[in-house]
């Protein structure tokens, strides 16, 4: 038996990470077989709506899927039926299903669903079509059973319909493949359906975006613009170039009202390299492509992005400004963009590290030339969401080792918040990424969801943001004799005490409560932070062990070998001599210590000053 669940955490708004409540994982679904391709949006109160491919009436499970939808409220708890609401059941199969929140002509909100359909057969043959199914707040079904067909694919498979709100809502455009005979490729569609009845709102079957359209292009995407009431799509069209085959990127503006395209053609986003996985949001292209594999013989993808502007032209140089040129296999770019008119983009290298770059409005890098490492976990690192914050930075979720959800907080000037992997969200149940997807977006009430799936299972977690992050504790220094115990104590904290090895933006936890015990084998530094009701400290509180300084024997001050730490004292340190050795300070020589104890001979030398507890 397969499941589908649901997990609700808390994270927090600025120093904090993500945990779970009541402890772990609730199941959404205990239906049999697998529950796969998950999409979600929000229902507009503060909770979520997700929908997805479902084989629990499959006895081959053999994807021959139904759709079905659950609605979640804020603290992810289910709202309608016991393993979803069934939206279609009708024969052969139904998948790759995008759920969109609108409104009727009568400002009352729906939850419309829209898919792939297999139902319709020529002969033998099954006949694919675009279907929808709109739903009331209460999970009313607003439509015929089994939904209404709103485009035919002309025998075109592999659809993946994207859809999208528009115009405050009240209408849904979709993108969508057609097969226009004699052509045997397909060419790419936009549509709108009307939320009120489900039918089709541009003449016959929408408007034409790109001919020609061959199995092995890229997708599509759509783009709500800011600032503008048009559709932004872009899409990818394998083409033959003059040094190979190879992937076109193409962009086009759609005026929602009455599907008419904005610019005359399409533009090129860029055609010189074969394009492979991209993102776009707003006005910003984030595309991997092999040129430095064409020009330079290196066998890796790297990273590029455009601007484009209202009129339909290039705002960046040709073929894109560098997000990131070096070793591993860039791809799968996830944009997050902030009121500074800043592109914050994270992608997964090939290697075990997930990255991000930042570029201003004029495409230029704003981090280091080879990005920000925003966790570092094995093999199996990717996947990577992102999710835009106020304050410029983003939440970031991926996946390492295929098993773990780890979240990380990027700040606007590049810091990594919650520490230097980020917080694990898990573990998570064993094949959740086998051939899976991660997805994540904002809830219009604050917080956001993310979305997991793979080979059989589908998760959602909700996180919400706290606002006031309580105080750093504070740890008082001790001294401690060389390698005995030493314990140093957090107060100030009514909450639990994470210690790190280093300041908690790029150290480790290394204990947990209000006292951390180790050897002191030399002085160290252990950083304390406080987390309350899920929130952490936006800085620590720093304590050290300092090692009891004795002589082991006769020399000069400065001579780290006269010293049982193997160091010079310095200004906090307690410091004897011992019995028996004469310690000598050099001349015109400035000594510091806390305070000392002459056991021993403390010799002074011309001009030599020791200077105690300054």
């Amino acid at each position: 038996m397969k499941r589908i669940f649901t997990l609700v955490l808390l994270l927090a708004s600025f120093g904090a990470f993500a945990q779970f409540v009541n402890g772990g994982f609730t199941p959404v679904s205990t239906a049999p077989r697998t529950q796969d391709q998950s999409h979600m949006t929000s229902d507009g109160t503060g909770g979520y709506v997700m929908v997805w491919r479902d084989l629990r009436d499959d006895p081959q499970n053999y994807n021959n899927g139904d759709i079905y939808i659950q609605r979640f409220d804020a603290n992810g708890n289910m709202l309608w039926a016991n393993n979803g609401l069934a939206v279609c059941t009708a024969v052969e199969t139904q998948d790759n299903p995008q759920v969109v929140l609108c409104k009727t002509s009568t400002t009352q909100p729906r939850i419309l669903v829209i898919w792939q359909d297999y139902r319709a057969k020529v002969g033998n043959t099954s006949y694919t079509k675009i279907f929808c199914q709109a739903y009331d707040l209460n999970g009313n079904p607003q439509y015929a059973a089994n939904g209404v067909e709103i485009a035919d694919c002309n025998g075109v498979s592999f659809i993946s319909p994207k859809a999208i709100s528009a115009l405050d809502g009240s209408r849904v455009l979709f993108v969508y493949n057609r097969r226009n005979s004699p052509d045997n490729n397909s060419n790419y569609y936009v549509q709108a359906a009307n939320p009120d009845n489900g039918t089709q709102l541009f003449t016959g079957n929408g408007t034409l975006l790109g001919s020609g359209i061959t199995s092995g292009s890229p997708s599509y995407l759509p783009s709500a613009l800011i600032d503008s009431q048009n559709i932004q799509i872009v899409w990818g069209f394998y083409n033959s170039l003059g040094n190979g085959y190879g992937n076109h990127l193409y962009a086009q503006r759609i005026n929602p009202s009455n599907g008419a395209k904005v610019w005359p053609t399409a533009l090129v986003v860029t055609n010189s390299y074969d394009a492979s996985s991209f993102d776009v949001k707003n006005d910003i292209v984030c595309w991997s492509d092999n040129r430095n594999y064409q020009n330079n013989g290196i066998s890796n993808n790297d990273l590029f992005a455009q601007k484009i502007n209202a009129n339909g032209t290039l705002a960046w140089a040709a073929n894109g400004k560098t997000v990131f040129v070096g070793p591993g296999h860039q791809t799968l770019p996830k944009i997050s963009l902030n009121a500074f008119k800043e592109s914050l983009i994270t992608w997964e290298d090939g290697l075990p590290e997930l990255k991000s770059q930042k570029l201003d409005s004029l495409g230029n890098r704003l981090f280091q030339a080879d990005g920000m490492i925003v966790t570092s976990q094995g093999t199996g690192s990717g996947y990577p969401e992102i999710v835009e914050q106020p304050d410029g930075g983003a939440v970031i979720t991926s996946v390492a080792e295929f098993t773990k959800l780890y979240v990380q907080r990027l700040s606007r000037d590049g810091r990594l918040l919650w520490g230097y992997n980020g917080h694990i969200l898990g573990p998570l149940p064993s094949n959740i990424f086998t051939g899976g997807y991660l997805k994540a977006f904002p809830l219009l009430n604050g917080g956001a969801v993310i979305g997991l799936s793979g080979a059989y299972n589908i998760y959602s977690a909700k996180l919400n943001y706290c606002e006031t992050p309580p105080t750093a504790p504070n740890v008082a220094t001790q001294y401690v004799e060389l390698n005995a115990t030493a314990t140093l104590t957090a107060t100030g904290c009514s909450g639990v005490v994470n210690w790190y090895d280093t300041d908690h933006q790029q150290g480790v936890i290394v204990g947990t409560g209000p006292t951390f015990s180790f050897t002191a084998n030399a002085t160290a530094t252990y950083y304390a932070e406080c987390v309350l009701d899920q929130c952490a400290s936006l800085t620590t509180g720093a304590g050290q062990a300092r090692v009891i300084i004795r002589s082991v024997q006769s020399g000069a001050w400065n001579q780290a070998s006269t010293w049982n730490c193997a160091c010079v004292p310095e200004a906090l340190d307690k410091v004897v001599v011992m019995p028996g050795h004469n310690v000598t300070l050099p001349d015109n020589y400035t000594a510091h210590a806390r305070e000392l104890r002459q056991e021993g001979t403390l010799q002074n030398s011309a001009n030599s000053v020791l200077r105690l507890n300054e």
